[in-house]
């Protein structure tokens, strides 16, 4: 039920009830939570051309972080992209996504992660 009432909210840009898919009345702690995950939603929001922000939410909620990054790179949800690296601590992960970002967006719009990739090689 869960992912055809995803599915369909989506695909009519109905991103409150999109949102409100998920479960966040949990005993004991006040985390989001979803019987099917996060990745469809992330999935959905990107395939329905979602607002970006809504997306990275959902991509930050999906606790395996090898498995996050996958399905960042594969929407092009870079700054997650980046940020799961550097929790990673995964240099050769950053430099493919900083390359990546270059190669599908341009130095100029990838210039503000610049410097937080520079720093987090760095270290």
């Amino acid at each position: 039920y869960i992912f055809t009432a995803l599915c369909s909210r989506a695909k009519v840009q109905d991103w409150a009830t999109v949102e409100a898919l998920t479960v966040n009345k949990g005993l004991f702690s006040s985390k989001d939570k979803s019987p099917i995950g996060f990745e469809p939603f992330v999935d959905q929001i990107v395939i329905n051309k979602g607002p970006n922000e809504l997306a990275e939410k959902y991509a930050f909620m999906i606790s395996d972080k090898l498995h996050r990054y996958d399905v960042c790179m594969k929407h092009k949800l870079f700054g997650v992209c980046i940020e799961t690296s550097i929790e990673l601590k995964d240099v050769d992960r950053i430099l493919a996504t900083k390359q990546r970002m270059y190669d599908e967006l341009g130095a100029h719009k990838t210039a503000g992660w610049r410097d937080r990739i520079d720093s987090a090689v760095a270290d």
